[in-house]
């Protein structure tokens, strides 16, 4: 090792002052190249792309928030129509208003608040519709469903379960 030392500093004495001059410069910029590619440069663009995340992260935080609201606006809405009126009466009323009365083959009670339901060869859109007016109007759930597909396009058999309250 000390061989490597000693004729390094002989290679350096043989130099000329400005040779030596343009090593130094030259090992200067190289170390200060050096620095900024491997510390500065990655710590910059670091930063940048955590504060373009968290910009990111605060429009879906608020986002977030909005639908929240809405959300809790939408649990929050009681049956608008039908409190007084029997889940067998209310069920009636709608499938005539949808045009399922046709495709009803029989409702039975099945206990104080719920009612199982038979629909023959109903128009799919139309059922979707029920079950959408009775939750959403009538605060009445599907508890149990089956919906097989017929041999006419738009037109399903269904096996319904239906309860009002919990």
């Amino acid at each position: 090792m000390n061989e490597y030392l000693a004729m390094a500093k002989e290679w350096w004495g043989n130099l000329q002052t400005r040779e030596r001059l343009i090593l130094i410069g030259g090992s200067v910029v190289l170390v200060v190249m050096l620095l900024w590619a491997t510390i500065w440069d990655p710590l910059v663009h670091g930063v940048n792309n955590l504060q373009s995340g968290v910009a990111a992260k605060q429009k879906d935080l608020q986002w977030m928030q909005k639908a929240s609201v809405q959300i809790k606006a939408v649990q929050g809405t009681q049956p608008r129509s039908g409190g007084n009126q029997s889940l067998l009466s209310l069920l009636e009323e709608r499938v005539n208003a949808l045009g399922l009365k046709s495709a009803l083959q029989r409702m039975t009670p099945d206990g104080p608040n719920q009612i199982k339901f038979w629909i023959n060869s109903g128009n799919f859109d139309q059922l979707i519709k029920l079950f959408g007016e009775l939750e959403q109007q009538h605060g009445v759930k599907i508890v149990n469903l089956s919906v097989t597909a017929t041999e006419q396009i738009g037109l399903v058999d269904a096996r319904v379960t239906v309860v009002r309250g919990s």
